[in-house]
Formats: C-alpha cells, sequence, structure tokens
C-alpha cells in the first residue's frame, strides 16, 4: 500500500467532545430515530424529499454535524429544520456569508441550521446548540435527472446511501489539494434503517420495476406506479437503485415549464439513433488494481477486460494499464492487435490482482495522455476503477486538458463508487460514463462503451433554440440545412424532406450545458435553455456532422402542454452553476478562470435565485430563541470538520495503519483538521516497537492551539499509542482471517460458482476461444460447449461445398465459426447486448471468406448449421 491516507468515518449525525477522551468516544454519534424517503418521478425528473429525525440524549447543548451523499447530478433545492414544533425553512445566501449568520446564531445561544457542499456529490449539515432532549428533524429536497439505463427500456433512479473511504494521495497532501475538510479517523459503525415511498409518473405505458440492489414492492397502474421497500424499512448499507421499464422509452420532447415569476425554461430529451462503420483506433484500458478493488470488484474487471478483448475491431492498437500507488503496462506503447498480442494480453489480465496500493489516478493518466498518439488512430482511453480517491477535481480537470487527443470513456465498479469522479471524467473526456454493481448488466454495459467508442464521432453538434445563445458570437442555428426539398438524413434514425420556412425571430438563450454534450447512438441526450424574452419556439433542432454527411432532428414545441412549476428551471440553473465550476461555461470561453471573482458573482447570482447549494452558496436557518438557555462552550467560529457518511465499513488492516488517528489529547475546538497527517509517512512503513504515550484517558490535556499540519508532544505520544493498540489488534484479526480463508476456501469458491449462473460467464468462455479475425476453431473447448464432439462436426463440414473449393484449416474454422454464431444466437438471445460485437465478428470473417467463392453463402451455412441445432 503506497503512502498515502484513506478516510474513514463515522455515521449519520454526531457531536464532537471538547476534552481529552478515549479516541472511539471522541466522535459521538447523536442518535436516530427514524429515516424517510419520498421520491416522485416525472419522466426523466425525480423529486427526492429525505427526512431524518435525531435526539440529543446529552446533558448540555451541542453542536453535530451530518455528511451524506447525493447523485452528483443533483441539486439541493430545499433545507429545513423542525425542532420543538416548529419548522425553519432554510435560505441558500453566499457561503461566507451562511458561515457568518450560523456563527452569530450559535454565538447568541439561538438554534442553528447550516447546509454546505463540500464535493459536487457530497454535502455537510452543522446543527447548532441543540438542546437537552430535544428532537430535530432535518429534511432535505433535491432534484435530479434520471439515468437510462443500457437496455435503452428502463430508466434508472439512485438514491446514493453510502460514501466509500477516498484515498488521497501523498502529492496532494503536501500541496494541500486533498479534502482538507475531511479528518482522518475510524470506529465501529453499522448501516442504518430507512423507509422508501416512491411514486412514478411516466409518459408511457410502465411495464415492469426491478431493484438491483435491494428487495421491493411496486403496483403499476399504467403509465403510473408506487414503489417501497418490501420489509416497510431496510439497514441501508449499499446505494439504492430502481430500474423501472417503459413501452415508449426513445419518444424525443421538448417539454417547456414556467415557473411562478413567469420565466420560461425549456428540456430536450432524445435518444437518438445512428450507425457508422467501425473507424480504426487505439484503445488504452486503464485498470484500477488499488487495494480497495479487491474481492468481487477485481473480478468483475478481469471479466469487463477479457469482454473488452474478444470485441476489439480488427484493425486496432491498444494496451492495458494496471495502477494504484504505482502504475504499469502490458506493454511501453500500443501494439497491433493479434493473435500473439491477445494471447499476451488474456494471460496478463488472468493476472491482475488488487496489489498495486492506494489509488492514485494522476501518474497514469499522465502516462497515457503523454504518449506519442498512432497517426490515423485515435486514442479512446477506457478508466476502470472504484473511484474512491480524494483528489476528484484534479483528475477531472486533467482530463479536461486532454481532451482533444484522448477520448475518455469511464466504468464505475462496485455499490459506493464515487458518482463525481466517474461521471465527471466521461464529461471531461466527451465520452460516457456506466455503472456496474454487483456485475448487474456488466457485460451488456461494457460492449455498449465499446460500440462508441469504435463509431466515429460526431463533429459541430448544435441545437437551435430559436434564438442567440449566451456566449456566441452567433446564432447556434446560422448553418442552413441545405436547399429546399434536399434529403437530411435524421438523428432518429429516417430520412424526411426539408420544408423551406421563414427564419424565426432572434431571441438570446441562455444553454446548459453550454458546451453541448456528445451524441452517442442510443445514449440518452439531455439539454436545457432558459430563454430571457419568455417567448417559447415553434421548434427545437439539433443538428451534427457526420463521416456520411449532416444528421438532424426538428422537434416541435407544444405550448399547450407548457407546466408550471421549477423542476425544470432548477435542473437548468444545476447544469449552468456545474459549467462555471467545472470551467466549461461561457464565461470560461471569454477567458475567465473558475477561481475568478467574476464565476464566483455568477455562481452565487444563480445559487440564491434559484434556492440551489453549490460551491459557492450554503443553506442558513435560524431558530430565535428567547432567554438564555444554557451557555455556549464551543467556539462557534472554529469547529472541526469530519465527513460522516450515512454508512461505514471497517477499514482494512492496510489502510488502516496508514490513517493517522485523530489525536485523543487536544480539545475539539482548536485542533486543525490536517494535523495529524504527517503521521501515515512517519509510521506506515516501520514496524519499531511503539513507546506508550503518557496520556491516560482521564487526563486534561487541553491546549491552546496547534500548529497547522504538525504535532504537539502530547498528540504525537497518543497517537503512537492509539496505532500500536490497533496494529496488535488487527494484526490478531488478520490472522484469523488467513485461517478462516484457509478452511473455508474450497466451500467459498463452490458457493461462487454456483451463484454465477446467468448466461453472461458461458457467454464469455465462448468469446475467449475466437480469434483477432472473428474465427473460431475446432478445440475442445469448443466441442464441449456446442455438445457436438469433433466427428460430428467434420462430417458436417465435408456436406457443404467449401470442403471441396476451399478446404484445409480455414474451411473447418467456416464451419465452427457458424456453429458458434448459430449456437449463440439461439441459446442466449436475450442477452444480444453481450455477444453482438463479438459475433459481428464472427459474420465478418464468413462474409470475407465467402464471397465470390462460388461456393455457399455465409447466410446459406447458417441457415443449415442453426437447423442441425
Amino acid at each position: 500500500m503506497g503512502r498515502g491516507v484513506h478516510y474513514h468515518h463515522c455515521c449519520g449525525l454526531y457531536w464532537l467532545r471538547p476534552k481529552c477522551v478515549h479516541y472511539y468516544s471522541w466522535y459521538n454519534l447523536v442518535p436516530l430515530l427514524r429515516s424517510n424517503v419520498e421520491c416522485t418521478l416525472i419522466d426523466q425528473m425525480t423529486q427526492v424529499d429525505i427526512t431524518q429525525e435525531y435526539v440529543n440524549n446529552e446533558s448540555i447543548p451541542i453542536e453535530a454535524s451530518y455528511m451524506f451523499p447525493l447523485d452528483e447530478r443533483a441539486a439541493v433545492c430545499g433545507f429545513e429544520a423542525e425542532i420543538g414544533g416548529r419548522t425553519i425553512v432554510g435560505k441558500a445566501k453566499e457561503k461566507e456569508q451562511a458561515k457568518r449568520e450560523y456563527d452569530r446564531a450559535v454565538a447568541k445561544g439561538d438554534g442553528a441550521f447550516l447546509l454546505e457542499e463540500k464535493k459536487a456529490d457530497i454535502f455537510k449539515i452543522k446543527v447548532g446548540n441543540l438542546l437537552p432532549g430535544e428532537k430535530v428533524k432535518i429534511k432535505i429536497t433535491y432534484v435530479a435527472e434520471m439515468k437510462s439505463e443500457v437496455s435503452d427500456l428502463k430508466k434508472r433512479f439512485l438514491l446514493p446511501t453510502t460514501v466509500a473511504p477516498r484515498y488521497t494521495p501523498p502529492h496532494d497532501w503536501r500541496e494541500g489539494e486533498s479534502d482538507r475538510n475531511f479528518e482522518p479517523m475510524s470506529g465501529a459503525g453499522k448501516g442504518y434503517e430507512m423507509s422508501i415511498n416512491m411514486s412514478c409518473h411516466m409518459m408511457s405505458e410502465i411495464t415492469a420495476i426491478s431493484s438491483p440492489s435491494h428487495s421491493i414492492t411496486h403496483q403499476i397502474n399504467g403509465k403510473t406506479a408506487s414503489v417501497g421497500l418490501s420489509l416497510g424499512s431496510q439497514v441501508m448499507t449499499n446505494d439504492f437503485i430502481v430500474n423501472i421499464e417503459v413501452s415508449q422509452p426513445h419518444e424525443p420532447r421538448v417539454c417547456l415549464e414556467v415557473n411562478e415569476s413567469g420565466d420560461l425554461a425549456a428540456m430536450v430529451t432524445l435518444f437518438p439513433h445512428f450507425q457508422f462503420r467501425d473507424t480504426p483506433a487505439e484503445l488504452v484500458f486503464v485498470v484500477d488494481r488499488s487495494g480497495s478493488m479487491g474481492g468481487s470488484r477485481i473480478r468483475h474487471a478481469r471479466e469487463v477486460m477479457q469482454l473488452f478483448m474478444r470485441s476489439l475491431p480488427e484493425d486496432c492498437f491498444f494496451n492495458i494499464v494496471g495502477f494504484g500507488s504505482r502504475h504499469d503496462s502490458l506493454y511501453k506503447t500500443s501494439h497491433k492487435y493479434t493473435d500473439n498480442t491477445l494471447r499476451e494480453a488474456t494471460n496478463h489480465i488472468s493476472r491482475m490482482d488488487a496489489n498495486l496500493g492506494g489509488t492514485e489516478m494522476v501518474a497514469p493518466l499522465t502516462s497515457v495522455f503523454n504518449s506519442r498518439p498512432i497517426r490515423g488512430y485515435p486514442r479512446q482511453v477506457f478508466v476502470l476503477t472504484d473511484g474512491q480517491v480524494s483528489n476528484t477535481e484534479r483528475v477531472i480537470q486533467l482530463v479536461e486538458a486532454h481532451h482533444r487527443t484522448n477520448r475518455v470513456f469511464t466504468l464505475g465498479l462496485g455499490n459506493e463508487v464515487s458518482h463525481h469522479l466517474v461521471e465527471g471524467m466521461a464529461r471531461a473526456g466527451r465520452g460516457t460514463a456506466q455503472f456496474v454493481s454487483n456485475g448487474s448488466d456488466m457485460a451488456e454495459k461494457v460492449m455498449k462503451q465499446l460500440k462508441e467508442a469504435i463509431q466515429p464521432a460526431l463533429q459541430n453538434v448544435r441545437v437551435d433554440w430559436g434564438g442567440k445563445v449566451e456566449g456566441s458570437s452567433s446564432s447556434s442555428s446560422s448553418s442552413s440545412s441545405g436547399p429546399q426539398g434536399s434529403i437530411v438524413m435524421s438523428l432518429l434514425g429516417y430520412t424526411s424532406p426539408e420544408a423551406s420556412a421563414p427564419p424565426a425571430p432572434r431571441v438570446e438563450v441562455h444553454q446548459a450545458p453550454f458546451r453541448v454534450p456528445p451524441l452517442f447512438d442510443s445514449q440518452h441526450f439531455v439539454i436545457y435553455a432558459m430563454y430571457s424574452d419568455n417567448k417559447p419556439p415553434s421548434s427545437v433542432k439539433i443538428t451534427a456532422e457526420s463521416p456520411d454527411g449532416p444528421l438532424t432532428v426538428e422537434l416541435p414545441v407544444d405550448v399547450n402542454k407548457t407546466i408550471r412549476g421549477k423542476l425544470i428551471h432548477t435542473l437548468a440553473a444545476r447544469s449552468m452553476i456545474r459549467d462555471l465550476e467545472e470551467g466549461s461555461s461561457w464565461m470560461s470561453e471569454l477567458g475567465y478562470d473558475v477561481k475568478s471573482a467574476r464565476v464566483k458573482d455568477e455562481i452565487v447570482r444563480l445559487g440564491t435565485k434559484y434556492q440551489l447549494a453549490s460551491l459557492h452558496t450554503s443553506f442558513i436557518a435560524i431558530e430565535e430563541r428567547t432567554g438564555n438557555h444554557f451557555d455556549c462552550w464551543f467556539d462557534p467560529y472554529y469547529q472541526e470538520e469530519v465527513v460522516g457518511p450515512l454508512h461505514y465499513e471497517a477499514p482494512a488492516l492496510d489502510s488502516l495503519l496508514c490513517a493517522a488517528p485523530a489525536p485523543s489529547c487536544a480539545p475539539v475546538s482548536h485542533m486543525r483538521a490536517r494535523a495529524a497527517s504527517p503521521m501515515c509517512d512517519a509510521f506506515y512503513d516501520t514496524d519499531e516497537d511503539l513507546s506508550s504515550g503518557s496520556c491516560s484517558e482521564d487526563e486534561d490535556c487541553e491546549m491552546e492551539s496547534a500548529s497547522f499540519g504538525a504535532l504537539r508532544e502530547c498528540e504525537m505520544e497518543c497517537a503512537k499509542l492509539q496505532l500500536r493498540e490497533e496494529r496488535s489488534v488487527f494484526k490478531k484479526k488478520e490472522k484469523m482471517v488467513v485461517k478462516d480463508k484457509k478452511s473455508a476456501a474450497a466451500p467459498q469458491k463452490n458457493s461462487s460458482a454456483r451463484q454465477e449462473t446467468s448466461s453472461v460467464p458461458s457467454v464469455t468462455s465462448i468469446a475467449m476461444e475466437q480469434g483477432v479475425n472473428g474465427s473460431f476453431p475446432l478445440t475442445d473447448s469448443i466441442t464441449n460447449i456446442l455438445s457436438l464432439d469433433r466427428a460430428t462436426i467434420q462430417a458436417m463440414y465435408s456436406n457443404f461445398k467449401i470442403s471441396k473449393t476451399l478446404g484445409g484449416e480455414i474451411g473447418e474454422r467456416i464451419i465452427v465459426t457458424a456453429l458458434v454464431i448459430a449456437f449463440v444466437e439461439k441459446k442466449y438471445a436475450k442477452e444480444k447486448g453481450v455477444w453482438d460485437r463479438f459475433v459481428g465478428k464472427a459474420r465478418g470473417f464468413l462474409e470475407k471468406q465467402l464471397n465470390g467463392k462460388g461456393a455457399e453463402s455465409a447466410q446459406d451455412i447458417l441457415q443449415a448449421v442453426s437447423a442441425l441445432l
């Protein structure tokens, strides 16, 4: 394991003791009484209300903190606290102003509630002056887009309930780029119970509802449905996912919305359909092999890579890079895809393990991006990771800086993957992101991404909103669609004549995202606009340049279906804020840096106008109290900030040793968040016996202050003692685990084999036999898969003309390849997304070998062998 830092955090609402106490009681959980989630799903959008109730069982007023994760595309648009029968509604204000108001209220003895964005997918709530015996209900409201699953028929709802430990490389500690507000710690924790109620309102009939993560109940009534947890409430130890299948998922539409101020916003949603010939490419696979990828995650990664390798186009170059604290690669530079390199890659993948230490992504990505490109083979980079890093923004910025020569696709593995990292990298790299939890739909998602990577990228994608887009020098629809009556190829897969029409009047339009996202076949496309003059357009047109000419679609706007509300406005504003935060807004086009005051002012303007939490806006709510109930014992102007997700996972031995424990002998109100960080380098690689500390649990080791990034002697001694104790405990546990693994190795393997009863492993095993040119040789593995012996296959071959016109090994390969195609298409018809690419390669081999040979055609042979099967 590398010398970085892993973060392991406590759960839910917690408060910090001001005196020297035992390390494990330094962070004190505030009891969670109940938790409830109410979700409303409307077509592609969702609104979620999360309510949690806590009680202060202490004898003094406390300041409690609460960390919670959200989908990185979510917009937090509401914050309320109910205390003493009164509801206090929070208001979004400039972040520093909100902090000052919070501090003043706490100092006066008033109740105060603060909600801040810590990262794009992690938020923090502070509850100040929670009185003894007092209960508080915290309600958070957010809206988000729903993702569409790879099958195209499913809409995917995700409720994050976990924050996995994040790894910070030592380089980022030194440069101060880590999560400064996240303090390393460890402690016992369990999942918590939650009830979930969901109402669904779709634009077409709902055909099925399922959850790959939890046991649910549901009732479908045409276009509406209700969903709940099967036990009423369940312990939430992983993210909650629901897939909703509808009868008409691909219907494109423009939705108009008018808010209470009369402002007009629009949302375009469509699934483009187009097919192009595969293009030559250099494909580089960057695989996370850090310690956190152990177990099922690295196994899934190996399966993914074997599928990738069997589905590559014949004309390509490839390489495989593994990374952790260090990185290595199969080749120094990408190699041509041949039978020999395929064999070498297969052996390399089979040996891949989660043994490269911490998760440091910057170095391997820099190495890939800086390598010399291969002329005529555009580079496509695939990143497979569980996303457990803390320097997310730095990684995303690196991808953004190299997007012109490297298109990046990301695959997130596991239930606790950082969606912000995986989605952010794909967004910056103009690729797509997919997620695999427990291996669900893994093969199909991988094949879809590979298909997207080897399709030529559409250029000059433009949206004509009927007006001038903010930040542009000319109309977004200034390009001509061609002469009247010309045939226009459509983005939706059909052709139609384009009738001439008078030009629409020009108005100013605020588009979000400002840079139009890339268009991929069957990939859900969403974009927003706000109209400054509030006049709706008659239609919205999207155009793009393809290798075969322009593609276009024009969507009519039905003003009679305009809805009233703020859902689309809120999502559009959040998209604008994300552009500003990530440096992809119209202001960036004008040269403004993301850290400039002008950009911050624009974020604050949007955040306060549309009431959104962001990098520069926070929610503040004040409960004014009469009388002085208690003196404020903590310093309201400096409180240590630590993360406390909804769920905690016990750390592995190596990562725990690298994560410096918080000192036990310092008052919380004066501790600096990074004070313990140097201990990681000091202690990680040494096995020396650490001297015991001089502070006991009962000592009152109060200090005036601790210098930034340094440890006082008292802190250091207590930390040494704690670290030695933890090492001793976990070494004993490690020995027990090793002993248990040895005794249970065989049963575990058999159990795993029994569980993997889906068709994916079988299809994968078939693909493993395929050659680079798409053919299948006659091997014992193939005969076992087909349940046919060699003699039967050879007799079958002799009945075809090709046995005389071609003969030899090539003729035999044609028959075997045809048998495999027919077998897969018949036995695994429902798994087409898994085998489509390697079966397509096999069909290509047949056609190439049989065309113009004067024997049977590829279709003739396929029909014949299919009848025999």
